[in-house]
């Protein structure tokens, strides 16, 4: 799954002609990892609906952080296509729980207690996507205690498929 660094057409068909499997664009929000600041949908939507007819992978939104896509935006985003919607657990309103036209991914950050994983699918999450590395450390080699948070968090939250993030500089020896 490839999270575009920003939302852009060119961008999107690269990751999908690299071999993406889904990728993810965003609204309202400051990605840390990229430096890009996103707008809202109004803003956006117009780039969004080009890269939702310019692949043929899922794609999902990350509808915000403090501030979150409004219930109707969210509708429109669904009825064009939009597969899934990813927000921080802490982020998530309950009123975006209750959506059944997309799937939910929900994300946990370092802050989260790795042995309560198994709660995040009974609030709705079919995926949990494991933004467990502290932002200042983004970019920095991928080391042991990571590692171990990940098969925690994974172990905890069996059956739920956990989507990790490169939020480390991996290198192919760290992936054998």
């Amino acid at each position: 799954m490839v999270s575009l660094p920003r939302n852009d057409v060119a961008l999107a068909r690269a990751a999908e002609e690299a071999g993406a499997d889904a990728m993810k664009v965003h609204l309202n929000v400051h990605h840390h990892a990229s430096g890009t600041h996103y707008g809202t949908w109004p803003q956006e939507r117009d780039t969004i609906l080009r890269i939702r007819d310019a692949v043929g992978i899922p794609l999902g939104v990350v509808p915000g952080a403090e501030v979150i896509a409004e219930d109707h935006e969210l509708a429109e985003m669904a009825a064009a296509g939009i597969d899934f919607w990813d927000c921080f657990l802490h982020h998530t309103p309950a009123r975006l729980l209750r959506r059944s036209d997309m799937t939910c991914m929900m994300a946990v950050n370092f802050q989260f207690p790795l042995e309560r994983a198994a709660h995040v699918p009974a609030v709705g999450a079919r995926v949990i996507e494991a933004s467990i590395v502290p932002s200042e450390e983004y970019g920095a080699p991928l080391n042991a205690r990571d590692l171990v948070n990940y098969r925690e968090l994974c172990a905890n939250a069996v059956p739920t498929p956990v989507m990790i993030p490169s939020q480390r500089k991996y290198t192919p020896q760290d992936v054998p």
